[in-house]
């Protein structure tokens, strides 16, 4: 174990051990909050939120702060109207941000 690593990437190590398989798992959980609705998804990074997410109805749109990243939306989510969207979803990136507090607002509004 090494004891100066904090935090491990699961996106990095591929295959199995990787994000798109533990992510695979949420989508059953969480179909009640998805199904036809409209949904953005907050740092979005190698998420396959509209693949998964399309046979139910769900529209999504993609935010992404990296533009080397393919998302619908770039930059900061105060550009983004409040109640512009019926679900906020958000998975593995708030370890990324620096002011989650603000995320947190401007994903609620």
């Amino acid at each position: 174990m090494n004891r100066n690593k904090v935090f491990d990437d699961l996106a990095t190590h591929g295959g199995t051990a990787g994000r798109e398989d533990g992510e695979f798992l949420w989508y059953p959980m969480l179909y009640d909050y998805f199904a036809n609705k409209t949904l953005l998804n907050v740092g979005t990074g190698v998420s396959r939120i509209k693949e998964r997410t399309a046979h139910w109805g769900t529209k999504v749109t993609t935010h992404e702060a990296c533009v080397d990243i393919p998302a619908d939306i770039y930059g900061d989510l105060a550009s983004v109207a409040s109640k512009s969207f019926q679900t906020v979803t958000c998975f593995d990136e708030i370890e990324h941000v620096k002011e989650y507090g603000r995320l947190a607002f401007e994903m609620a509004r």
